[in-house]
């Protein structure tokens, strides 16, 4: 009987082992799960020069005010070289950079290890971008042929993300309406602002 006793103990015990890997798997899941949804439900609802004519600094406002705002930077601002840029939105940082040094018709952004792609719909004509990021694919467009002119992302025929000046043609200050899915990454939302403001460097 003792042999068979002991068998049982162990059994509960090694049972007992494998419940509390379990809960502390479980636990781990469900705070990258928060971690990452808090990554990425930011919604937007500004962005602006930093200073009066310089378009090569920028801030992004975020919707709610405990989300920090995101500084988007041109690299080589004093080398009039606008093919690298930065961004910082509190802990998160990222590259913007063109794919080709010598074109600005494709680009990447690159942040927390997810690269996101934004390139003109059509060569030479900055008017209407896509955004790839996150296995999900956005186009967002000029309304109107003109400098300052709003800009939308539709799905569905139903505008989820839309740009306009807070001041007719003003292009140094943007109010954002942002009706992105939930789950669309920071990045992605960094790459609708980055399409705008380089539209507006380009015309």
């Amino acid at each position: 009987m003792y042999p068979y006793r002991q068998t049982k103990s162990m059994q509960g015990i090694v049972r007992k082992s494998i419940l509390k890997q379990m809960q502390r798997t479980g636990h781990l899941i469900f705070l990258i799960l928060v971690c990452l949804n808090g990554l990425s439900a930011q919604y937007l609802s500004g962005f602006s020069t930093r200073y009066d004519n310089d378009l090569s600094e920028w801030i992004v406002y975020p919707e709610s005010k405990d989300d920090q705002e995101c500084e988007i930077r041109c690299r080589w601002k004093y080398q009039q070289d606008p093919s690298e840029w930065d961004f910082r939105m509190g802990e998160i940082s990222g590259t913007i950079r063109s794919k080709w040094k010598d074109k600005l018709d494709e680009w990447e952004v690159i942040s927390e290890n997810q690269i996101t792609r934004i390139r003109m719909v059509w060569p030479r004509d900055p008017r209407e971008w896509r955004v790839e990021s996150g296995g999900k694919e956005y186009t967002i467009k000029m309304i109107y042929n003109n400098p300052g002119s709003g800009w939308v992302v539709e799905v569905d025929n139903k505008i989820i993300f839309k740009c306009f000046t807070a001041y007719q043609s003003d292009i140094s200050d943007w109010i954002v309406e942002d009706d992105l899915p939930e789950n669309t990454h920071l990045n992605a939302r960094v790459g609708l602002v980055f399409a705008v403001i380089i539209s507006n460097m380009m015309n």
